[in-house]
């Protein structure tokens, strides 16, 4: 298993300066991550939600570690 902390750097290395892609949970072992961050999800508002898909980070899916949250948890981009 991929150690967090270079989990968490590869996620920010996709951050675009503008907005915080991921952090630590609370207990400090778990990662929260945007879906956008881990594949193309993005979908408007008022669109049916997709299921999430890892095409950005495949090996990312079976990582109990990693938390995503969807668009409609995050509402953080333009689509919403």
């Amino acid at each position: 298993m991929i150690p967090l902390k270079k989990v968490e750097a590869y996620f920010n290395r996709k951050n675009d300066g503008h907005s915080l892609t991921c952090w630590r949970a609370e207990n400090g072992q778990s990662l929260v991550v945007k879906a956008c961050v881990v594949g193309d999800n993005f979908y408007d508002y008022g669109e049916t939600p997709k299921p999430i898909r890892y095409n950005y980070a495949p090996w990312a899916e079976n990582d109990p570690r990693i938390i995503v949250i969807s668009c409609e948890e995050c509402c953080g981009c333009a689509g919403w």
